[in-house]
């Protein structure tokens, strides 16, 4: 009888611990995914592109900005590189032309002078194009494509309206 008992004991023992390390698993998976989530929102290179467009702000997609956003992103373009041009439509001097790649800092910051002097009280139509310039593409057992070392380049341009 003492054998049996010692037995049951065992069994029990062993359903706890495969409850626990099932717990401990699972808990880690969910861990894992959160982590995921968050570095993904937290990286400054990641872009979110609008579900459906305004049918408020535009026709085509872009939305209206202000100078002020401009100005912003303008101020952006070298840290998170991304690409910005300017189109006014009124003549040579109003078309600006800012490569994260091409132009330092410096210049930078004089194009953004040089553009808050001209266009104080504007409006803007944004339009956002991110380009994968290379990469491995992979399809998954589940149909979706994976892409692994892409390089990106983001064009942001702002037409005056």
């Amino acid at each position: 009888m003492e054998n049996a008992t010692d037995a049951l004991l065992m069994a029990f023992a062993v359903l706890i611990f495969i409850i626990a390390l099932s717990l401990t698993l699972t808990t880690l998976a969910h861990a894992k995914s959160t982590a995921d989530i968050v570095l993904f929102y937290s990286d400054r290179e990641n872009f979110q592109t609008p579900l459906a467009p305004d049918p408020d702000n535009a026709s085509d997609g872009g939305r209206i900005v202000g100078v002020d956003t401009v100005i912003a992103t303008i101020s952006r373009c070298s840290k998170e590189k991304f690409s910005v041009k300017i189109i006014d439509g009124s003549g040579s001097d109003d078309l600006y032309v800012l490569e994260y790649d091409i132009q330092t800092e410096t210049e930078i910051r004089d194009e953004i002078n040089r553009f808050i002097e001209n266009h104080k009280g504007l409006n803007y139509r944004e339009n956002y194009v991110e380009v994968s310039t290379s990469g491995t593409t992979h399809t998954g057992e589940d149909g979706i494509k994976l892409e692994e070392d892409v390089g990106k380049k983001i064009y942001i341009t702002y037409t005056k309206q």
